[in-house]
């Protein structure tokens, strides 16, 4: 069975990262979390869960300026030393949510001769309506979940999170399988 690695780069996510971290550790065989300069207190939320769980791998806090390629490319140098040949490694962030786990999602969706899948990303807007009604009262995190819909997300908008629900979409993050390109298998 295929072990399961999540990169997960953070910087001020301390209102979120306890939901990522449970929801992660629901899947995730190692979550690696490098925090590049975070002001709140998410680094000492990370340390408490890896205190108590060793699935998540603190890596270091550092304010570092933000290269999407050279961070990863860093983790992913770090977490590769765990790593064996077929297991998957995937790029996460704090306020994303996948509603069909990686494992499942490789098991179900992707063939034996398949090493990649893709993402997609939607973005929500909310209106200034919406956001009135959200601030009277006059709208629940409840209410957001109306039947039929498939995929939770979490959007920031004015410094709150918001639940949205979305009807029949997925989203998949990039999910790359340990020896599938000669340059990530050496």
């Amino acid at each position: 069975m295929p072990a399961f690695f999540a990169l997960l780069p953070v910087r001020d996510e301390a209102d979120i990262i306890g939901q990522c971290l449970d929801h992660a550790l629901r899947w995730a065989d190692e979550i690696y979390v490098f925090d590049t300069g975070s002001v709140d207190n998410t680094w000492e939320i990370v340390q408490e869960f890896a205190s108590r769980e060793k699935r998540v791998v603190p890596m270091r806090k550092e304010p570092v300026f933000f290269s999407e390629a050279r961070l990863r490319g860093y983790m992913f140098h770090v977490a590769r030393q765990r790593m064996r040949e077929g297991d998957w490694f995937l790029r996460i962030d704090a306020d994303e949510f996948h509603h069909i786990t990686p494992p499942q999602f490789v098991k179900n969706c992707m063939r034996k001769h398949e090493t990649v899948a893709y993402h997609q990303y939607y973005d929500f807007r909310l209106l200034q309506s919406e956001l009135d009604q959200w601030n009277r009262g006059e709208e629940t995190l409840k209410d957001r979940r109306r039947p039929g819909c498939t995929q939770s997300f979490y959007t920031a908008l004015m410094g709150h999170n918001f639940r949205q629900e979305i009807r029949g979409a997925d989203i998949f993050v990039l999910l790359e399988k340990r020896g599938s390109n000669p340059a990530i298998a050496r």
